[in-house]
């Protein structure tokens, strides 16, 4: 269990604490033995958690769940969600229709990797040139639309197509690595279709 500094180690028996990537948080384990823990104080300290924006927290005990019941009962009913699982391929598909590579670059993290069939570019300064091409010159004008998406807050999958004076994408087929709602992966593969050539290279 993930136990905010504020948190009392008396309510749980056995406690370590361990080095997240940032607050000091203790590890706390439900004791064989009760020692004063409470349903109410099982969700003070939830509720402490998630204020404190952690991303999850754990439970263990040294014993069959059933005799802690009224305790375990508390943590499986717990709303850990504070809302809807945002959809960055949504949010990608508007910033494409805005025709500007800077708001689509502010999507990704500065390390960010962005995977084709003709190159692999790394970090946001690139990939907003590529967007800067891609949307001046390969598809200039272009109307965006999502077709499909799939995924949690960790992942993306999604197929989109597109229409421009200079051609069409009618099977664009992305995933997203996500990492605190940005993208820090990002593979595509699609056909351009126009009047002289297709280029599966030029994605996004």
């Amino acid at each position: 269990m993930i136990m905010p500094e504020r948190s009392s180690s008396a309510v749980f028996g056995n406690s370590k604490r361990c080095l997240l990537t940032a607050p000091l948080c203790r590890l706390a384990g439900l004791p064989r033995q009760r020692v004063g823990a409470t349903p109410s104080e099982i969700k003070e300290f939830l509720d402490t958690a998630k204020t404190l924006n952690l991303p999850a927290a754990n439970f263990f005990a040294w014993d069959y769940k059933i005799k802690l019941k009224p305790l375990w009962d508390v943590i499986v009913a717990y709303n850990w969600a504070s809302g809807p699982v945002v959809d960055t391929a949504k949010l990608y598909i508007d910033a494409l229709n805005t025709h500007d590579a800077a708001q689509v670059a502010t999507l990704y993290t500065p390390d960010a990797v962005h995977i084709t069939a003709a190159q692999t570019i790394q970090g946001t300064t690139a990939i907003q040139n590529w967007f800067t091409t891609f949307l001046t010159q390969t598809l200039p004008s272009a109307t965006f639309k999502l077709t499909s998406s799939t995924g949690d807050d960790t992942t993306r999958h999604f197929t989109w197509e597109a229409s421009s004076p200079k051609g069409k994408i009618q099977n664009g087929n992305d995933t997203f690595g996500l990492l605190n709602g940005q993208v820090t992966y990002h593979y595509s593969h699609l056909r351009l279709s126009h009047s002289e050539s297709q280029a599966s290279g030029f994605f996004p």
